[in-house]
């Protein structure tokens, strides 16, 4: 799988967790899917950010981990 398409693949599953967020549900259900669409922006970011050569934030474990614990 590229880069490209594993990208493609996340941004289908968040928009498929946003479609759920946005019906009525319950405050727990909300919150478990922000949490889920947050991981799948930072792996998205992420992979795409050391795929162009790190310019927007950082390599991978800046986006994971934050820019204090990236050079650790």
């Amino acid at each position: 799988m590229t880069v490209l398409q594993a990208i493609a693949s996340q941004m289908e599953t968040l928009h498929q967790l946003l479609i759920q967020a946005n019906t009525p549900s319950e405050a727990a259900r909300a919150e478990v899917l922000i949490d889920a669409a947050q991981s799948i922006c930072v792996l998205v970011g992420g992979m795409a950010d050391h795929a162009s050569g790190c310019g927007v934030c950082g390599d991978y474990d800046a986006w994971n981990y934050g820019q204090n614990f990236s050079g650790l």
